[in-house]
């Protein structure tokens, strides 16, 4: 007997916006994160030990998944080098800290790994500073150069857990400001006006040019969090801030049974002293990157940004990053999630998303990517028929057809020529087929971007 699958009842136009979830916090992959520059906003998608908690728990040790470093205000770091000046924030593998190189007399960031993360992720620490180390020298000249994060230095340091010397990998890097996707949280409506989406998309595809073309690298986590401000005059920007919010801390017990003052993370907030549209800023976390060829087939993005090609398990390279940066767009225009798919009875997320796919870009999956061609690879066979259902997916049978322009009108005025050019602009980043999306040198020229 031939399995045609359960069939979703088809749902309306109001309907199928209703399922844009508006956002209330910051998209964090539900993988566990490696390495992050900036402390997530939400805990929600942390390891069960870390959820609800305001700081990192310097009370696990590295045995135990954890063991973070736990700095000091005004201790020396780096052949003392290094003056820590406050906590910026933490993540899921290392804490962030504003400190003061004596040498070069400048602020700089100063990212400390964790003794398990240092310990256990030493082959992927490895490529990442390769990785660093290329994008730091292929082509400063290039225009996206200067919206990269540089890595300025690094070093060891070493801790103590259990009365043995544990070791702590450190990232020096340059002081960043806050992040678009905090900046998006905290504006009204949670979403960016226009003139301002427009510069910061500019400047990210400046950035990706680079990482792609020049650096043959996919970023892997294109997300907001990762497009980080560039304050204007870093000097009086840091003082500014210390002086109005000076460092904080609190007593807590660590791993050792030890009273010690744990410091409250206090990023540096985004202020404008100009128009919006004048915003700066650089892609940061190359934790996940990796070369662009040979093209790889593991999971990566957080699902709600993850391009079709990874679901399937298909082989990608940089068109993933392509279209996370299209369902980025949405979501800081509209301050929603254009795909948050849902698992119901008779089918998962994954096949939701792929069906949500198909209705608001109007495509259908191509046949090398269903194994309708006669090839079967990655998880075709999960989520697509065979036998003479070839093709279609297996557990959603009907689909209502949501243009995304149609979409973008329940959110945000537009219409007419401007709203023509956007639902060009997101859908040359959202074409299915790999392929077909535009690059990033191509998208910097379309008609939507031309007066940012």
């Amino acid at each position: 007997m031939l399995n045609i699958g359960l069939r979703r009842c088809r749902r309306n136009v109001l309907e199928q916006v209703k399922a844009v979830q508006p956002i209330s916090s910051g998209l964090n992959s539900p993988a566990k994160r490696k390495f992050s520059l900036t402390a997530p906003k939400s805990t929600a998608n942390r390891p069960s030990r870390l959820a609800g908690r305001s700081e990192e728990p310097l009370e696990i040790p590295a045995n135990e998944g954890y063991g973070y470093y736990a700095a000091r205000v005004g201790e020396h770091l780096g052949d003392g080098r290094y003056n820590i000046v406050r906590k910026l924030g933490w993540g899921r593998d290392s804490n962030v800290w504003l400190a003061r190189d004596l040498v070069e007399k400048r602020y700089v960031a100063l990212k400390i790994l964790s003794a398990h993360a240092t310990k256990t992720h030493h082959i992927s620490l490895e490529l990442e500073l390769k990785l660093l180390h290329r994008l730091k020298n292929t082509n400063p000249a290039h225009p996206g150069y200067k919206h990269i994060l540089s890595i300025l230095d690094h070093f060891s340091i070493t801790g103590k857990e259990a009365g043995e010397d544990v070791s702590h990998l450190c990232l020096v890097s340059e002081v960043l400001g806050e992040g678009v996707g905090s900046i998006r949280r905290r504006s009204e409506g949670l979403m960016l006006p226009q003139g301002m989406v427009k510069t910061i998309l500019r400047q990210v595809l400046q950035a990706l040019d680079y990482v792609h073309r020049e650096c043959r690298i996919v970023h892997t986590d294109i997300k907001p969090d990762n497009m980080l401000t560039i304050p204007q005059d870093l000097d009086s920007f840091v003082e500014h801030s210390l002086t109005t919010e000076p460092p904080s801390s609190r007593p807590v017990i660590d791993s050792l049974g030890r009273k010690i003052q744990q410091h409250t993370s206090q990023p540096l907030k985004y202020s404008p002293s100009s128009p919006s549209s004048s915003i700066q800023i650089k892609l940061i976390d190359f934790g996940h990157s990796c070369p662009s060829e040979p093209h790889s087939t593991h999971t990566v993005q957080p699902l709600e940004l993850r391009a079709p090609e990874v679901i399937l398990g298909l082989p990608w390279s940089t068109p993933v990053d392509i279209w996370s940066l299209g369902c980025c767009t949405f979501e800081l225009l509209t301050g929603a999630w254009l795909f948050n798919p849902q698992a119901e009875k008779g089918w998962t997320t994954e096949d939701d998303a792929l069906a949500k796919m198909i209705e608001y870009t109007g495509e259908s999956f191509p046949d090398e990517m269903t194994g309708e061609d006669g090839r079967s690879t990655g998880r075709t066979k999960q989520y697509f028929e065979r036998d003479i259902f070839l093709g279609r997916l297996r557990r959603i049978t009907e689909f209502d057809s949501l243009p995304v322009e149609e979409i973008l009108q329940k959110y945000i005025p537009i219409k007419g020529q401007e709203l023509y050019e956007c639902g060009s602009f997101l859908r040359e980043m959202l074409h299915l087929r790999p392929a077909d999306r535009s690059d990033a040198s191509t998208l910097l020229r379309h008609k939507w971007l031309e007066d940012y």
